[in-house]
């Protein structure tokens, strides 16, 4: 390889500044449009699931564009560059979450029509407690993740833009903030159009420049192939190996599963379709555009470790992160190209800017849903007073953000501990929503028995990367031998300049650092790949076991449609293999309570009852036309008994996610129908329909 001169010092071109001031006032402007056009709906509908009638094409665009965040985009090539491609398998982890979502997520998610996904935690496990903490959990997740991805690229872009930091984050701060609150779920999604097409635009470029700089796309496969440098299949079973097939499969998998599964943002992208087939396609569409995207910038972080490898500009200190790699290439090579720069820092400020606004409009339905609208004064807000909450909802969450992540930058030290409080929170709650579609025999006592494991250990995880001197791991072997050192010595006589060139000397492996074995290890010691499924497992174990000791919950007990079909039938075989001795008793108990209190004023119904329902999902409620519940008096037999109590139940139960609208200022008539929803016996349900109706307040 030729020597490497330093990066000329680049001053943004006024095409430059047209290409970017460009794609934040398209963005924007988007937003005002959105914001004019949904004054014809001004529902709360609209404003966070466009009425559920919106584009396919729009909504996969989005929803890919959500996860190529600008730490995807930067650290992605940065990995590479540093330590290999044995990281590319985390794709394989992400297809394996895409078939888990496709067949056994969004089936159940979407077909219960909920606005936010955290009141499934209440439906499926009848508890109010485990929906708030796992709510305001996420909430405190989001915020973090977002002060984070401010902050990271606005580090990495004052190379290219010569920008502080701070500047950087006011600027896409405000922009993300203005068109977001303005423009609800369709203005973030139609600028999420605009900008994942910028994303690409520009990484395309990135990767022909590049490998052009190699010497060509087959040039760079056979030297990376001739170096060592390609390996996919380490099969090191060691947990405390840092990459290895299996740690990065594990990493998929755990981000696939939080981007495109359990997310709010994804759960709002699926529900604002009509259809469950609709949403199926949205996961596999986002699915392969992760896929390519992903192998994009590991291609480039492929070529660039070919381009600097005798020249390494870490080693030389001339970027303090591997992730500052990329903009050192397009100063150095790209530079001289008007206009390219400014597509570079937009391709990265789009990245941001489609991460956050999802975040912002998805924590404003968040806050609203499990939280504000159990308190009396929003119960009566008219439609338009929703809306106008959503939005300064919204307007807080991103001044929040903005100034997270301007603290972040002013303490350092704060940056690492958000992104790893960020993990350490989202695990255990994905853990928790598996379990509640997977395991039907786990009850409200065992899943908070799980949760709070995995959580426990994944702060002790935190807190013992953050206080113990880990062990640098090794990166890919590269050198200074052939890098020039700046003009040093100007030297003017007789109008004639001499220049001095002082070349530095070989330094072999100078960016090599041996990892630091020790003879024993810690939990921190182990695989960052590991920890988010890790979690999901422990969380899933630890409530199955608990289960088993605390007693499983009775088949009767689990609403119909919040768990899987084929978990059903394997809990029904369960209860038969290990409780069949005890499930007359448990049958004798039930009709017991019910002819004590027929009437119990009890309920295991969500806190949104059918008369305080949330005034974003108002599908009429059927009445019964029949006011006697099956006898009681004299049963045949008490399993006769218990079949015609659920037939009856099936047939006239309504489910707790179809309310009356809140506008409505009768009560409907208390039939036995009403009266049943609030007895001490819960019973299976009906799935709703998966239509994500809407009716003003």
């Amino acid at each position: 390889m030729l020597g490497q001169e330093d990066p000329p010092d680049v001053t943004f071109h006024f095409i430059d500044y047209m290409v970017l001031v460009g794609m934040l006032a398209l963005s924007m402007l988007i937003g005002v449009i959105t914001g004019i056009k949904r004054k014809r709906s001004n529902t709360a509908g609209e404003y966070l699931l466009g009425n559920s009638v919106m584009s396919p094409f729009s909504v996969a665009f989005s929803l890919t564009g959500g996860m190529m965040s600008a730490i995807t985009v930067l650290g992605n090539t940065g990995e590479v560059y540093l330590h290999g491609t044995q990281t590319c398998t985390v794709l394989v982890g992400v297809i394996l979450s895409g078939l888990l979502i496709y067949h056994i997520i969004l089936p159940v998610l979407y077909n219960l029509s909920l606005v936010s996904m955290i009141q499934y935690l209440e439906l499926r496990f009848q508890s109010v407690r485990l929906r708030k903490v796992a709510s305001a959990s996420q909430v405190l997740s989001m915020l973090l993740m977002s002060s984070v991805m401010l902050y990271a690229p606005s580090l990495a872009l004052t190379i290219v833009t010569g920008l502080s930091s701070t500047t950087s984050i006011l600027l896409m701060g405000i922009v993300c903030t203005f068109y977001t609150s303005i423009g609800g779920v369709r203005g973030v999604i139609y600028a999420d159009v605009l900008q994942t097409t910028i994303m690409y635009i520009g990484v395309i470029l990135v990767v022909v420049c590049s490998c052009q700089e190699v010497g060509g796309l087959a040039k760079v496969w056979n030297i990376a192939a001739n170096d060592s440098m390609i390996q996919f299949f380490n099969m090191d079973p060691n947990p405390f190996v840092r990459n290895t097939f299996w740690t990065t499969n594990s990493m998929g998998m755990f981000l696939g599963l939080f981007f495109f599964g359990i997310n709010q943002v994804s759960h709002q992208r699926y529900c604002s379709v009509n259809s469950l087939a609709k949403a199926k396609s949205l996961c596999i569409v986002a699915v392969i555009g992760c896929i390519v995207m992903f192998s994009m910038t590991y291609l480039v972080g492929v070529a660039l470790y070919l381009l600097y490898k005798d020249c390494d500009p870490l080693a030389l200190g001339k970027i303090r992160k591997s992730g500052q790699i990329l903009p050192y290439f397009v100063v150095q090579k790209l530079g001289h190209l008007r206009g390219v720069p400014g597509l570079f820092v937009a391709t990265i400020y789009s990245a941001v800017l489609s991460s956050v606004s999802s975040s912002g409009n998805s924590l404003a339905c968040l806050i609203w849903d499990d939280f504000l609208i159990n308190f009396s004064f929003f119960k009566t807000l008219t439609d338009r007073g929703v809306t106008a909450t959503l939005k300064i909802l919204s307007l807080v969450y991103g001044v929040l953000g903005l100034l997270a992540a301007l603290l972040v930058g002013q303490l350092g030290t704060l940056f690492q501990i958000a992104i790893s409080t960020s993990s350490a929170i989202s695990g255990p709650n994905l853990g928790l929503f598996l379990t509640g579609i997977c395991a039907p025999w786990v009850n409200e006592k065992s899943a908070w028995v799980g949760y709070m494991t995995s959580f426990i250990i994944n702060f002790w995880y935190v807190v013992d990367k953050l206080t113990k001197n880990n062990p640098t791991p090794s990166p890919l072997p590269s050198t200074t031998y052939t890098c020039l050192a700046n003009l040093t010595t100007t030297t003017t006589n007789n109008n004639t300049t001499i220049t001095t060139t002082t070349i530095y000397p070989a330094t072999l492996n100078s960016t090599v650092m041996d990892e630091v074995t020790t003879s024993w290890y810690t939990l921190s010691d182990i695989s960052y790949g590991y920890i988010g499924l890790g979690s999901i497992i422990v969380t899933m174990t630890v409530s199955c076991f608990a289960s088993a000791l605390i007693g499983m919950s009775h088949p009767l007990e689990v609403k119909e449609g919040t768990t899987h079909p084929l978990s059903v039938k394997l809990h029904h075989f369960l209860w038969r293999v290990f409780r069949g001795k005890k499930s007359d008793e448990i049958s004798v108990q039930i009709l017991t309570d019910m002819r004590r209190h027929p009437f119990s004023t009890k309920s295991h119904e969500p806190t949104q009852t059918p008369f305080q329902a949330d005034p974003l999902i108002t599908t009429p409620l059927t009445t019964s036309t029949s006011t006697q519940p099956p006898s009681t008096s004299t049963p045949s037999s008490l399993h006769h008994y218990l079949s015609s109590l659920h037939h009856y139940h099936s047939s006239h139960y309504p489910s707790s996610i179809h309310y009356y609208p809140p506008s409505s200022t009768t009560t409907p008539p208390l039939t036995t129908t009403t009266l049943l929803t609030s007895t001490s016996v819960p019973s299976p349900q009906q799935p709703p329909s998966p239509s994500h109706s809407f009716q003003s307040m």
